[in-house]
């Protein structure tokens, strides 16, 4: 384990994740600290758990996995997107691209494409837009947006 990982851990990422954050966030050329901070603030650290988002039917909370997840999807359109993984993806397309790279419901895939996305809008705007956009689909300021920001100097701190 580096020293990163360890610092990261000791800040709150969860030990089984703290390796596949470091790896995605250098992949998606994106800042560790920032994707530390969507990891705290969308799955406490990177538990791999289904959102609290206002769904018909299927799985609210509780850990997901390969099975709930496929039961999950043959009923996503009658019930509605839900929040999934440590990056909670939540629009169907993400988690569709996050199934074509192995499944939404892994947290390495879903972590990687959580931070390519975001590494995506922090290449088209600051990084209080791409907060934003990650949780609202709107770049400005927004409380989530708010609250991350609130949240970074913290994580850069940690992470050096």
């Amino acid at each position: 384990m580096s020293s990163l990982e360890s610092a990261i851990i000791a800040g709150g990422i969860l030990p089984e994740i703290a390796g596949i954050a470091v790896a995605e966030a250098d992949r998606a050329g994106l800042p560790l600290a920032i994707g530390c901070v969507v990891l705290m603030k969308e799955s406490s650290g990177g538990q791999n758990v289904y959102g609290h988002d206002a769904v018909d039917c299927g799985p609210v909370g509780g850990p997901v996995t390969e099975e709930n997840y496929r039961e999950y999807l043959a009923n996503r359109d009658s019930c509605g997107c839900q929040g999934v993984g440590p990056v909670q993806l939540t629009y169907w397309a993400i988690q569709d691209l996050a199934d074509e790279l192995g499944g939404c419901w892994r947290p390495e895939i879903n972590i990687r494409v959580g931070f390519e996305m975001l590494a995506g809008y922090l290449r088209e705007g600051s990084v209080q837009d791409a907060f934003s956009r990650y949780n609202t689909g709107q770049p400005g300021d927004s409380p989530y947006a708010k609250d991350a920001m609130d949240l970074l100097p913290e994580w850069e701190a940690i992470v050096g």
